[in-house]
């Protein structure tokens, strides 16, 4: 249990660029079970005095949550809002579609529907029946 408690500060001290330091006295009376926390240059930011440590778990984490607490709410206040995009325009609608060319196919030519019918075709097709 105690194992479990200290990886959980360590890892929330970690995240916040702390360190976690815990007494290793086995000494009734003293700082036995007693934590501390340092910054990244060693020097002391919470439950460390002049006899050892002196801050609880329970302590310590108050402390971490507090401090995240008040970091998300600072940095939540800093954030500006995003400009407003402009609209999108919608898209063109695509052009209507154009009649249907003259069939220009050898085959087709020599149907007889097509032979009477008015549709012209291109000078390289000839019409043989």
């Amino acid at each position: 249990m105690a194992d479990e408690q200290d990886e959980t500060l360590r890892e929330m001290a970690r995240h916040r660029g702390l360190k976690l330091q815990k007494s290793r006295r086995r000494k009734p009376g003293g700082d036995f079970g007693r934590y501390g926390l340092v910054d990244a240059a060693g020097k002391a930011v919470l439950g460390i005095g002049d006899k050892g440590f002196e801050a609880s778990a329970a302590d310590i984490e108050a402390w971490l949550r507090d401090a995240a607490r008040a970091k998300w709410k600072s940095s939540a206040g800093t954030v500006k809002a995003r400009p407003k995009q402009p609209p999108v325009p919608e898209p063109t609608p695509p052009p209507p579609h154009a009649p249907s060319p003259a069939v220009s196919n050898a085959v087709l030519s020599r149907l007889p529907a097509v032979a009477n019918s008015s549709i012209s075709l291109p000078a390289h097709v000839t019409h043989t029946r």
